[in-house]
C-alpha cells in the first residue's frame, strides 16, 4: 500500500469509527445497558464460535504454525460486527492473515463455513439480533462509505503528486520500524522514527494530526522498552494530545500525568475513561488517589475483586510500593498473598512488556521483599518457580542478543537462578553471577546461599564482597563459606563481626547464634565464640539470653542441674521450634538422650522427614526405649526422606535382624547396597538378608561382585561363604574361603574351611599324575615324621621345586641341600590343587595344636587297625565329659518331673535350645511330659472369636496329631517368630549336614556305635520340611517388635547365650497381650511364672473341644503325656484292655491322676473312686481284685503327704459304696493297706 494509501485509511477509521459511534450508540443504548455490557455479549458469541468451529473442523497446528481462528485477526474482524454487520471482505480478511507467517492460511469455503456459524449464534442472541445493525444503519453505512470514498479520491489526488521516492523512503523506513521492533531494537527502530519525524518535517507535505499521534506513540513504546521513562511518558502525553478521541493514548497519558506528579490531570483523563465505560486497571489505580482520606488498602479493598485479581492492577500496586520505598506493611502482603502469574504462550512485541513485569513482579515477591535465607537448605523447587523459570526463559530467549539485553539483565540473572532451582543446573549459578545487578542486594544474598550450598564457597564469597548493604546478613553468609572451606580464622572473624553489627538480637538472628554455638558443643576444631560480646547485646526475647547464660556455663563444666535448666527454659512457649530443636541437639551431644526425647516430644511432626526427626531417632535409639515406634520412624524416614542415611539405615537393619524381620532387612540393604557396594559390612549383610528371602537369582547374580571387595572382617566372611554353600555354590564358596583361610591366624575361618570340605562334593578336590607349576606336592622327607606341603610356584623356582618338577606320585627324588652341599630323599606323597592342600595343611596343623594354633585337635590311637586302640581314644579324650553331661541331663529332668523346671528352660540346659530334641526326650515312657495341672480349670471358658497362639509344645503336639489323626484344624494359629525360625533353621541345618552312618554312644568304660538306617537324613529332613509346609498353611507369624526394649536391655546384662531364650519369653509376653488371644501351652512352669494372667489353655483342652475327646486322650497317653483329663468310662475300658492283653495307656491313666491330685483333689477323686465302684459292681472278672485295687491306690497316692486328700478319699468312697454291703468294707480296707505300703513307718502302720 502506498504511503498516501495509508494515510487515507488511517483518517478512514477514524471517521468511520467516530462516525458510525454516534448512531449506533443511541441503538446499543435501547438493549444494553453500557458499552462493556455489549461488548460482553458479543465476546461470549465470538467464544462461542471459536469452540464450536475448533469441535466441528479442527485443523492440525504444523510446528509454530497454528489455525487462522486462534489468530488476533479473525477476533478482530468478529468484533467489528459492532459497526459493519455481515460486510466481511473475504479476501481482504485473508489478505491480513498472510502478513503473519504463523498463520495457517484458511479456503474461502472454510472462511464461509465459519462466518456463517458466527451469524447464527448472532441470530441466538435476543439482544444482539434485535441491534439489526445491517438494516437499522444501512443508510447511515451508505453515506459514511460514500464520504469516505470522496475523502479517501481526495487524499488519493493530493498524493499524486508525492509518488516519488520520498514517499517510498517513508514507507521503507515504517516497514524497517516493524521490523527491528518485532526483534528488540528499540534503539534502532526509535532512530527511524525520529529520521521519519524529521523527514517529514523537512518536507512541504503536511501530515494528519492523528498520524502524527501514532508517531510519537510509537516513540514513546520504544522510549519504554529502553526503560527512558521520562522521556515515554512525554510521547504519551504528546501522544494523547494530538488525539483525544483515542481512548488507548487518554489511559497512557493519564498514567503518565500520575507518575509525572500532574495528579489532577490524570484523575480527569481516568474520570473521562469511566464515563466512556471502560473498565481498565489504571483507570480505577488512578481514581483510588481521587480521596485523599483512608488508606489505600483499604480502598483496594472495595474494588471489584476482577480489578484487584488482575495482573496489570498488581503490576500497578507493584510500581507504587516502590516509588514509595517498599510502601505499606499491608500493600507488600497483598501483592505477595495475591501472586499470580498467566503464562504467555509465546513472546512477542505485544506482550514483551507484560512478560517484563510478570518477571519483575516474580523477583518482587521471591527476592526482594523481605527474604530470611537459610544457609543449610537448598531453594525449594515450586510450582511458582517453574512459572518464572518458564516466563523468564521466553524473555531471555527474545532478548539474548539484541539491543536490550544489558537493560533486562535482572530479567537473565532470575532465569538462570530459576533454572538453578527447578532443574538442578549448578552451573546456572555462574552465569547468574554475571548478570548480577550492583542494587540487587537481595538477589547477591540468595545467590550466595545458593553458590556455598553446591560448592561454589568462593565464588560466594565474591558475590558477597560485591554487596555494600545488610552488612550483619554478609558476615553471617560468609561464616558459612569459611567453615565449608576449613578457614576458621575467618569464620571466628565473620561471626564477631555479625554479633558485632547487631544492635538487638531479634528473635530470627537468636536464631542464626544458637547454632554457632551449637558447634562449639560439637567439638568442631579451632572454632571459637565471644560469650561476653552476646551477653552485651539487647535481646527481644528475654529467654534466649536466659539460655545463653545457661549454655556458657555448661560448656565450662557440664553440670547436670543446669543442663535440666536449660531443658526447662526450652519448654517454654517463647522458645520456637526450631530453636527447640537445636537445644534437644545439644542434649544430645552432652548424653541426655532422654531429656532430648523429651524435648522434641513436645514439637516435632513425625510426619515431616527432617533434621529434627533425624535426630530424635537418633536420641529415641540411644534410649532404648520405646522401639516398636523407633522402627516405624526409622522406616518412614527410609521411605520418604529421599536419603540414604547411614546411621538410620544400619541401626534400623540391626534391630530388623534381632527381630528376624528379614522383608524389611533385604528393603534396608537394598538401599545401602546400591550406594555402596564395596562395603564389606554392607555387601555381607546384603547377602544374608537375600539368602532369608530365598533370592536364588540375586545371590546368583550378586556372588560375581566378590572379587571387587577384599574383606577383613572375620564375621562377613563366614556369613558369605555359608550362604554360598548353602545355595549350593560350593566350588564358589570353598574358592572365596580359600584366599582367607590361608591366614594361620584366622582360626575360626580354618575350621570352616575344614568343615566345608567335609560336607562338600569331592570335585572340589584335585590330584594330578605328576608334578607341575602351580600345584602343591605333599612331600615327606626321609628324616622327617611330618609330611610337609610345597607350592610349585610357576614364577619361582627353588632347588626342591626344580627337584620335584615332572616326576609322579609315589616317587623318590633327591633334593640337593645347598647348606651342606649334600642330597636329601623326599618321597612325593600327592600332588594335588590349593583346595587340597589347604586341608592337609589344616589337618597337619591339627597334629601339633599348641605349636601351630590350630582350632582342630588331631587324635592319634597306637593302631589305627585296632578297634580297641581307636575306643580308647574316645574313652580317655570324651568320657569324662560325655559322663558329666549325661549326669546333668538326668539332673535337668528330674528337676523337671518335679516341677522345679519348666520345658522351655529345660531346652537350653539340655541340647543348646533344640526344643524339639527335648520334647522328644519327654514324650518317651522314661520321663513323659507334664501338663499344666491348673488348665482345665478354664473349661467353660468361651472359644468362641478367640485366636489362639502355639508354643514349641502345643506346635508339636497339634503337628503330631495332624499327622498321626490327621486332624484339620479350624483355626490359624498365631506364633511368634521366634518358633516359625527354629523350625525354618531346622531345615536348613538338616539339609546342609553331612550324611552320617551314625553316631557313637561315648562312656567311661565304652564306645557303643548308633547306626543310622541308610536314608536316616532323608526321613528327617522331610518330617521337617512338612512341618514348615504345615505351619504356613495353619499359622500366621507375628514378628513382636515391643519386646525389642527388654532384648536391648538384657543384651547389656547378659551375654549372647541365652538370647534364644530371652526372645522366647519376650516373645510370648508381648503376643499375649493383643485382645481376644489364648495361649495353648503344655509347658505347666512358663504358664504359671510367666504368662499366667494372659489365658491359657492345654493343648488337650483346645482338641477335646474341636475332636472326639476319648481320641485326644488316648493320643496323649500313647505320646507320654502326664496330666491329660478323661472322664470314668475312658479309664474303665483302658482297664478292660489290660485285663485282656490288648494295647492300654492305663498305666499312664494312674500317672496322671497322681499328678494332676494336688491342684485338682476333687475331680481327680471322684473319677477314681467311680471307676473303682464300676470294676467292684461291673462283673468284670479281675484275678485278685484287691490286690489290684491296692496297686492303683499306691500308683495315684505315691508321694502325697496331705491328709486331707486321704480324709477325701476315704468320704468318697465311704458315700459312693454305701450301699454295696461287704465291698464297703473291703474297699476301705484296701485303701488302709495301700497307706501302709505307702508310710510304712508311721505310728498306727498308715496314714488313717
Amino acid at each position: 500500500m502506498a504511503m498516501g494509501t495509508a494515510f487515507v485509511w488511517g483518517v478512514v477509521t477514524f471517521l468511520a469509527e467516530g462516525f458510525a459511534n454516534y448512531k449506533l450508540n443511541e441503538k446499543l443504548s435501547k438493549f444494553f445497558s453500557s458499552q462493556k455490557e455489549f461488548k460482553q455479549e458479543l465476546y461470549q458469541v465470538i467464544l462461542a464460535t471459536l469452540t464450536e468451529y475448533e469441535e466441528k473442523y479442527p485443523v492440525m497446528s504444523d510446528g509454530d504454525k497454528f489455525p487462522f481462528y486462534d489468530s488476533q485477526a479473525i477476533i478482530n474482524e468478529l468484533l467489528k460486527y459492532r459497526l459493519f454487520g455481515s460486510a466481511i471482505d473475504l479476501d481482504c480478511l485473508i489478505e491480513e492473515f498472510k502478513k503473519n507467517d504463523h498463520i495457517i492460511i484458511p479456503s474461502k469455503s472454510e472462511l464461509e463455513t465459519f462466518l456463517n456459524l458466527f451469524y447464527e449464534h448472532i441470530q441466538g442472541n435476543i439482544k444482539l439480533r434485535n441491534l439489526e445493525i445491517e438494516r437499522g444503519f444501512k443508510e447511515e453505512i451508505f453515506c459514511i462509505s460514500t464520504k469516505l470514498n470522496q475523502l479517501s479520491s481526495s487524499f488519493q489526488n493530493t498524493l499524486a503528486s508525492m509518488e516519488t521516492s520520498l514517499k517510498e523512503e517513508w514507507k521503507r523506513q515504517l516497514e524497517a520500524y516493524k521490523e527491528h521492533i518485532e526483534k528488540f531494537r528499540p534503539r534502532t527502530a526509535l532512530e527511524l522514527l525520529i529520521k521519519l519525524e524529521t523527514a517529514i518535517a523537512d518536507s512541504e507535505f503536511t501530515v494528519n494530526e492523528k498520524f502524527y499521534s501514532k508517531l510519537h506513540y510509537w516513540k514513546a513504546g520504544c522510549y519504554e522498552l529502553l526503560t527512558q521513562f521520562p522521556e515515554a511518558r512525554k510521547e504519551y502525553i504528546f501522544s494523547y494530545k494530538k488525539d483525544k478521541a483515542n481512548n488507548n493514548y487518554k489511559k497512557k497519558a493519564a498514567y503518565a500525568y500520575y507518575k509525572s506528579g500532574k495528579l489532577e490531570e490524570a484523575i480527569r483523563l481516568a474520570k473521562e475513561l469511566k464515563e466512556a465505560d471502560d473498565d481498565s486497571s489504571v483507570i480505577y489505580f488512578i481514581l483510588l488517589f481521587e480521596n485523599k482520606e483512608g488508606s489505600l488498602y483499604d480502598k483496594i479493598k472495595i474494588l471489584p475483586e476482577y480489578v484487584r485479581k488482575t495482573n496489570e492492577f498488581k503490576f500497578l500496586i507493584l510500581a507504587y510500593v516502590r516509588d514509595h520505598e517498599n510502601g505499606p506493611a499491608e500493600l507488600r502482603e497483598y501483592l505477595i498473598r495475591e501472586f499470580e502469574i498467566e503464562p504467555i504462550k509465546q513472546l512477542t512485541f505485544d506482550n514483551f512488556y507484560t512478560c517484563v513485569l510478570h518477571v519483575d513482579y516474580a523477583n518482587y515477591v521471591y527476592i526482594q521483599n523481605g527474604l530470611r535465607f537459610e544457609f543449610t537448605k537448598r531453594t525449594a523447587k515450586s510450582p511458582e518457580w517453574e512459572i518464572i523459570y518458564k516466563e523468564t526463559h521466553k524473555l531471555v530467549s527474545g532478548l539474548k542478543g539484541s539491543e536490550v539485553e544489558n537493560i533486562y539483565q535482572g530479567a537473565f540473572f532470575l532465569y538462570y537462578l530459576a533454572d538453578y532451582v527447578v532443574n538442578d543446573q549448578n552451573e546456572q549459578l555462574l552465569e547468574a553471577k554475571r548478570y548480577l545487578s550492583p542494587d540487587n542486594v537481595n538477589g547477591a544474598m540468595m545467590l550466595a546461599n545458593c553458590l556455598q550450598f553446591v560448592g561454589y564457597e568462593k565464588e560466594a564469597l565474591e558475590v558477597l564482597d560485591f554487596v555494600k548493604e545488610k552488612y550483619e546478613e554478609v558476615a553471617y553468609a560468609k561464616s558459612f563459606c569459611f567453615l565449608k572451606t576449613g578457614d576458621i580464622v575467618h569464620y571466628n572473624l565473620a561471626i564477631k563481626e555479625f554479633i558485632e553489627r547487631l544492635d538487638c538480637i531479634t528473635a530470627f538472628n537468636f536464631g542464626r547464634v544458637l547454632p554457632v554455638i551449637l558447634k562449639l558443643f560439637e567439638h568442631e576444631n579451632g572454632v571459637c565464640f565471644d560469650w561476653d560480646l552476646c551477653l552485651t547485646k539487647t535481646f527481644e526475647v528475654e529467654v534466649h539470653k536466659e539460655i545463653v547464660k545457661v549454655l556458657q556455663k555448661i560448656f565450662i563444666l557440664p553440670d547436670d542441674a543446669d543442663i535440666n535448666v536449660l531443658y526447662q527454659l526450652a519448654l517454654k512457649e517463647e522458645v520456637s521450634y526450631e530453636l527447640k530443636g537445636i537445644i534437644a541437639y545439644i542434649l544430645i551431644l552432652l548424653g541426655k538422650m532422654e531429656l532430648a526425647v523429651s524435648l522434641y516430644r513436645g514439637f516435632i511432626d513425625k510426619k515431616i522427614c527432617d533434621r529434627n526427626l533425624f535426630y530424635y531417632i537418633q536420641a529415641l535409639y540411644y534410649t532404648k526405649k520405646d522401639n516398636r515406634e523407633l522402627l516405624v520412624l526409622m522406616k518412614q524416614w527410609r521411605e520418604e526422606s529421599g536419603r540414604v542415611d547411614r546411621f538410620i539405615l544400619s541401626n534400623e537393619y540391626v534391630l530388623r535382624r534381632k527381630l528376624e524381620d528379614w522383608k524389611e532387612c533385604l528393603s534396608i540393604m537394598e538401599i545401602l547396597y546400591a550406594d555402596d557396594p564395596l562395603n564389606e559390612r554392607v555387601f555381607s549383610n546384603y547377602m544374608v538378608s537375600l539368602h532369608e528371602n530365598d533370592a536364588f537369582d540375586k545371590i546368583k547374580e550378586l556372588k560375581t561382585n566378590l572379587s571387587s571387595i577384599r574383606f577383613t572382617n572375620v564375621e562377613c566372611v563366614r556369613d558369605v561363604t555359608v550362604i554360598l554353600f548353602q545355595q549350593n555354590f560350593q566350588a564358589e564358596a570353598v574358592e572365596f574361603l580359600w584366599q582367607y583361610a590361608m591366614d594361620r591366624e584366622n582360626r575360626g575361618l580354618r575350621l570352616l574351611f575344614f568343615e566345608l570340605c567335609n560336607q562338600c562334593e569331592k570335585t572340589v578336590f584335585e590330584c594330578f599324575e605328576i608334578v607341575k607349576p602351580d600345584s602343591y606336592v605333599e612331600i615327606k622327607y626321609e628324616d622327617r615324621e611330618e609330611n610337609s606341603i610345597v607350592y610349585i610356584n610357576p614364577n619361582k623356582e627353588s632347588d626342591l621345586q626344580k627337584a620335584l618338577s615332572g616326576h609322579s606320585m609315589g616317587e623318590t627324588v633327591l633334593v640337593k641341600i645347598p647348606a651342606c652341599d649334600c642330597y636329601l630323599k623326599v618321597e612325593i606323597v600327592c600332588t594335588m590343587n590349593k583346595y587340597l592342600a589347604l586341608y592337609k595343611e589344616i589337618q597337619l596343623d591339627a597334629m601339633h595344636p599348641l605349636e601351630t594354633g590350630s582350632p582342630i585337635i588331631a587324635l592319634k590311637a597306637d593302631d589305627v587297625n585296632d578297634v580297641k586302640s581307636i575306643q580308647d581314644v574316645f574313652i580317655r579324650n570324651f568320657g569324662p565329659g560325655e559322663d558329666q553331661r549325661k549326669r546333668l541331663i538326668k539332673e535337668h529332668l528330674a528337676k523337671y518331673k518335679a516341677g522345679e523346671l519348666s520345658f522351655f528352660m529345660l531346652a537350653p540346659l539340655l541340647f543348646n535350645d533344640d526344643f524339639y530334641r527335648t520334647y522328644c526326650v519327654l514324650t518317651t515312657p522314661e520321663y513323659g511330659l507334664l501338663l499344666n495341672p491348673h488348665i482345665d480349670e478354664l473349661k467353660e471358658i468361651d472359644l468362641a472369636g478367640k485366636e489362639f497362639v502355639l508354643d514349641f509344645t502345643s506346635l508339636f503336639c497339634l503337628y503330631s496329631f495332624y499327622k498321626s489323626e490327621s486332624f484339620n484344624y479350624p483355626h490359624q494359629f498365631i506364633i511368634p517368630k521366634t518358633v516359625a525360625d527354629f523350625v525354618k533353621n531346622k531345615v536348613v541345618e538338616i539339609k546342609y549336614s553331612p550324611k552320617q552312618a551314625g553316631v557313637v554312644d561315648i562312656c567311661l568304660d565304652k564306645v557303643v556305635p548308633v547306626m543310622y538306617p541308610d536314608n536316616y537324613k532323608e526321613q528327617v529332613l522331610a518330617m521337617w520340611e512338612d512341618m514348615e509346609q504345615w505351619m504356613s498353611v495353619n499359622c500366621h507369624v507375628e514378628i513382636i517388635e515391643e519386646k525389642l526394649d527388654d532384648l536391648r536391655e538384657f543384651e547389656e546384662k547378659n551375654s549372647e547365650k541365652h538370647r534364644f531364650w530371652l526372645n522366647y519369653v519376650m516373645d510370648y509376653k508381648y503376643i499375649l497381650n493383643r485382645p481376644e488371644r489364648i495361649l495353648i501351652s503344655d509347658d505347666a512352669l512358663f504358664y504359671n511364672d510367666c504368662i499366667q494372667d494372659k489365658g491359657g489353655i492345654s493343648s488337650q483342652f483346645y482338641l477335646k473341644n474341636n475332636f472326639d475327646p476319648n481320641i485326644v486322650a488316648k493320643g496323649l497317653l500313647r505320646r507320654n503325656y502326664i496330666g491329660v483329663f478323661f472322664e470314668k468310662g475312658f479309664l474303665i475300658a483302658e482297664f478292660v484292655n489290660k485285663l485282656s492283653g490288648k494295647e492300654t495307656v492305663f498305666s499312664r491313666c494312674l500317672d496322671s491322676l497322681h499328678y494332676l491330685l494336688p491342684d485338682n483333689a476333687g475331680r481327680c477323686i471322684e473319677t477314681l473312686s467311680l471307676f473303682l465302684r464300676e470294676i467292684y459292681i461291673g462283673g468284670l472278672v479281675i484275678p485278685d481284685l484287691n490286690r489290684e485295687v491296692i496297686r492303683i491306690f499306691v500308683q495315684v497316692l505315691k508321694g502325697c503327704c496331705d491328709v486331707k486328700v486321704f480324709l477325701a478319699i476315704e468320704r468318697r468312697l465311704r458315700n459312693d459304696f454305701k450301699l454295696l454291703g461287704t465291698k464297703h468294707d473291703e474297699i476301705l480296707v484296701n485303701l488302709m493297706a495301700a497307706t501302709k505300703i505307702l508310710f510304712p513307718d508311721t505310728q498306727g502302720g498308715g496314714m488313717l
